[in-house]
């Protein structure tokens, strides 16, 4: 991930406003520039609570995702709901992953989004284990301006299965993730890609922001982050 300075946002999505030849801008600007008339994210906020469950060997989580998307391109838009996810002996393919609650602007539209959940059997890795894929294909209709789209996800795994990681697909102006985990004898360990580098702590203070709670883990970053491509 990438963080762009304040002084860079004009720039970055409005085109106007006075760029130096130092700045991290100027020296990425070819980069940028593609992205420019493109939907971003003002804030994207992700909460997980993680369950496990020892007596039967899953961790259940729950994930609820705010994001506030400013259309200034293409009308549609695809949240990418996919994820891949391994069977659990006694539980049916369904109850892996669900969706259960989807609202855009204000309209519920859970049942029209759980209808479109499709899963098959995939090969992931080099030992080529078989794991299953939950996907939705939906396209999302953006009015002019900001758009917010709120999404709740319930998902069941082994209990070995203890690492959960989130990227982003557009730029994001703002971006935080908590990660709970209710019970006493887990800790949570997180990081924010890139950034986490102890031999750069001055210059990763600047850009992310962490606290460690009892049984949370929060990350955010306060200033403008790209996507890997």
């Amino acid at each position: 991930m990438l963080s762009v300075p304040v002084s860079a946002e004009h720039s970055l999505y409005f085109k106007n406003g006075e760029v130096t030849d130092n700045s991290l801008y100027a020296n990425i600007k070819e980069l940028i520039i593609p992205l420019i008339e493109e939907n971003y994210f003002r804030q994207y906020k992700v909460h997980v609570d993680c369950y496990v469950d020892e007596k039967e060997k899953v961790i259940v989580k729950k994930v609820h995702k705010i994001m506030d998307i400013v259309r200034i391109g293409k009308e549609d838009f695809q949240i990418p709901f996919s994820t891949y996810m391994n069977k659990i002996p006694g539980k049916n393919i369904e109850e892996l992953y669900k969706i259960t609650k989807c609202i855009c602007d204000g309209e519920d539209i859970t049942e029209k989004i759980s209808d479109k959940i499709r899963h098959r059997d995939v090969s992931v890795g080099e030992e080529e284990t078989m794991e299953v894929k939950f996907s939705v294909e939906h396209n999302f209709a953006l009015k002019r301006g900001l758009n917010r789209i709120e999404v709740c996800t319930e998902t069941i795994v082994p209990i070995w299965d203890n690492v959960y990681a989130h990227t982003i697909t557009i730029p994001c102006q703002r971006y935080s993730s908590n990660y709970s985990v209710h019970n006493a004898d887990y800790e949570v360990i997180g990081y924010g890609f890139a950034f986490d580098d102890p031999n750069h702590k001055d210059k990763i203070d600047r850009v992310i922001y962490k606290d460690r709670y009892d049984d949370c883990f929060k990350i955010r970053f306060e200033n403008w982050t790209l996507p890997t491509r």
